[in-house]
């Protein structure tokens, strides 16, 4: 799933973590349907590590944010799963992985709303 890129935009999705460093991303695409759909956001922690089954934020060294389902590691490579079934999968070497941060919530658009302040 493809995400709008971080950006400081002035709102805040007020939901409590004990993260400073916590943040939201709007998804964009089908690849984690029906789990999270287009338009919802996740947020992510990154002073937490991520463990296999989590949902997850993956920044690649050349740009590409994207949400997967953290799978495990093997032979120096990140397994990444897409929910839903008419996307593939995607395995990362190592060293394109800039940062992967685990999802602690995702807010549904019908919430959205209701949590940026």
């Amino acid at each position: 799933m493809d995400v709008d890129q971080p950006s400081h935009t002035g709102e805040f999705i007020a939901l409590p973590s004990k993260d400073p460093r916590a943040y939201a991303i709007k998804c964009l695409g089908l690849s984690m349907a029906p789990r999270i759909q287009p338009g919802e956001y996740v947020i992510a922690e990154p002073n937490r590590e991520p463990e296999p089954g989590d949902e997850v934020v993956v920044f690649d060294v050349n740009g590409r944010v994207m949400v997967k389902r953290y799978l495990y590691w093997r032979d120096d490579q990140l397994y990444l799963q897409s929910i839903n079934k008419d996307v593939a999968n995607v395995i990362l070497p190592r060293d394109e992985i800039r940062d992967i941060n685990p999802v602690l919530a995702i807010v549904p658009r019908r919430f959205v709303k209701n949590f940026i302040d």
